[in-house]
C-alpha cells in the first residue's frame, strides 16, 4: 500500500498547536487588558501533598503555582504517579476585578489542555467592570468532538458591608474534560467561592475522586445554590414593607369624590 494521505503526526499535531494558539490569542487580545493580571497567582491540587491525619481523614492540599510550574502539571512525564482529576484554580482580584493570571499563562493552559474555544465565552464574562450588566454570560457551552463542557454560574453571597442591600450577584466558572481512557479528568475553575472551595476540599480529601466526575459537578452546584432560598426570602420581606408602605401612603391621600 502507499502512503498517500498520511502525514508526519508530530508535525500535525505542531500545526495544530500553532493554529489553536494563534485563536486563542486573537479572540483574548481584545480584552486581554482588563480580562488578566501581570502576575499569576493560582492553584493546583498536587497528589504529592495530600496528607492524612491522625483521624484517617486525608487532607486535599492545593499549592501557588507560578508560571514556570504549570508546565509539567498540565503535562506527564512517564513514570509519574498520575492523578485522577487535575484542577486550576484561578481566583478573581475581586469580583469586578481582573482574573490573577496572565493572558500567556492561561493562553499557555488552553493549548496544553486543547480547551474548547467556547470557554472563552464564559472568560470574557470576567475582568475588570464598571456595573454588574457588563459582558454577562450565564450559560454553558460544549464540543461536540470531545468529552467536554464548561459553564458559567451566577450565585449570591452576603458581602458583609454595611448597605442597605446585604447581597452581591457573583460568578462562577466550570471546565471539564472527561478522560475516555485511564487519563485524569481535567478541570479549570474560576473565581471559586468559600462555600464552593470548603466542598472541593473535601470531596478530594475523602478519597473519592475515582468515582463518577458528575459527583464533583453536583457538590459544586449545590455549593453555589446554597445561598438562594435566603437571598429570595431577604427579596420578599422588601417586597412585602415596599407593599405595606405603598398602602400606607394611599390611605393618607385624601380622596375628592
Amino acid at each position: 500500500m502507499g502512503d498517500a494521505g498520511l502525514t508526519d503526526p508530530v508535525g500535525a499535531v505542531v500545526d495544530e498547536d500553532c493554529k489553536f494558539a494563534d485563536h486563542v490569542s486573537d479572540r483574548l487580545k481584545a480584552i486581554e487588558d482588563v480580562l488578566f493580571s501581570v502576575i499569576s497567582d493560582i492553584y493546583t491540587n498536587d497528589v504529592h501533598t495530600i496528607s492524612t491525619g491522625a483521624t484517617g481523614e486525608k487532607n486535599a492540599v492545593f499549592r501557588r503555582v507560578n508560571d514556570e510550574d504549570v508546565s509539567p502539571f498540565t503535562g506527564h512525564n512517564a513514570g509519574e504517579k498520575q492523578r485522577a482529576m487535575q484542577i486550576i484554580l484561578i481566583p478573581q482580584e475581586y469580583s469586578w476585578g481582573r482574573l490573577k493570571v496572565t493572558s500567556l499563562l492561561f493562553s499557555e493552559i488552553m493549548r496544553r489542555w486543547r480547551v474548547c474555544p467556547g470557554f472563552l465565552d464564559i472568560v470574557g464574562a470576567y475582568g475588570v467592570k464598571t456595573s454588574e450588566d457588563e459582558r454577562v454570560f450565564h450559560g454553558w457551552r460544549e464540543s461536540g468532538g470531545k468529552n467536554e463542557l464548561c459553564y458559567n454560574v451566577p450565585y449570591v453571597e452576603r458581602h458583609g458591608r454595611e448597605l442597605r442591600d446585604s447581597w452581591s450577584m457573583r460568578q462562577t466558572a466550570f471546565w471539564h474534560q472527561h478522560s475516555s481512557d485511564t487519563g485524569p479528568s481535567r478541570w479549570i475553575m474560576l473565581n471559586v467561592s468559600t462555600a464552593t472551595r470548603t466542598k472541593l476540599d473535601h470531596f478530594l480529601g475523602s478519597g473519592d475522586t475515582q468515582c463518577c466526575d458528575l459527583a464533583l459537578h453536583a457538590h459544586l452546584l449545590a455549593a453555589l445554590g446554597q445561598n438562594w432560598t435566603a437571598y429570595i426570602e431577604d427579596l420578599t420581606i422588601a417586597l412585602l414593607e415596599q407593599v405595606s408602605l405603598f398602602e400606607l401612603r394611599s390611605m393618607q391621600v385624601p380622596y375628592h369624590g
